[in-house]
């Protein structure tokens, strides 16, 4: 019996998710398509599994506050507003 080369066995886990569910993973759980791979290849495809340890991922990622907000919510602006838009120097 051959043994399955890396490769291969890529395809094969891969193939185990729909693409479209793979790549709806990929953008929730904002991971590479190798990264994605190598949780699949970690579960051995094992898709419960692989969903239990993305939402374990999400919520620790949805935990932290991300940094931009804080700031924002200092100074009294939205995250990703523009000071000339806020500022009477702009107008």
């Amino acid at each position: 019996m051959s043994k399955e080369n890396r490769r291969a066995k890529l395809d094969r886990l891969a193939a185990s998710i729909p693409k479209h569910e793979f790549e709806f993973l990929m953008k929730i759980a904002k991971l590479s398509r190798h990264d994605l791979l190598g949780l699949i290849a970690k579960h051995d495809g094992g898709r419960d599994k692989v969903y239990s340890d993305l939402a374990a991922h999400l919520a620790a990622t949805e935990a932290a506050p991300e940094p931009g907000h804080e700031a924002a919510a200092d100074d009294g602006q939205t995250a990703g507003a523009s000071p000339a838009r806020n500022s009477p120097a702009g107008k």
